[in-house]
């Protein structure tokens, strides 16, 4: 994100992603530890449930409620 925002002189506000699972990644891994998240205006987020996510469920609960006491939702 960084590398873009700098490439193009930008500052990114909005966040739509549908990247087949590795949505959790994105945020256990980089959005939430580095609080980059709070940067979107507006977050748009498909989390794929299925059996190629372990302990989606959970993992899904843990973002929401770390997005929620983070932003104020």
């Amino acid at each position: 994100i960084e590398a873009l925002e700098q490439k193009y002189n930008l500052k990114f506000d909005a966040l739509i992603i549908d990247i087949e699972h590795g949505e959790y990644e994105l945020f256990e891994e980089y959005l939430i530890p580095t609080k980059k998240f709070l940067q979107f205006e507006t977050m748009i987020i498909e989390f794929h449930l299925s059996h190629h996510t372990p302990n989606c469920d959970q993992r899904r609960e843990v973002i929401f409620d770390t997005l929620a006491q983070s932003t104020n939702y």
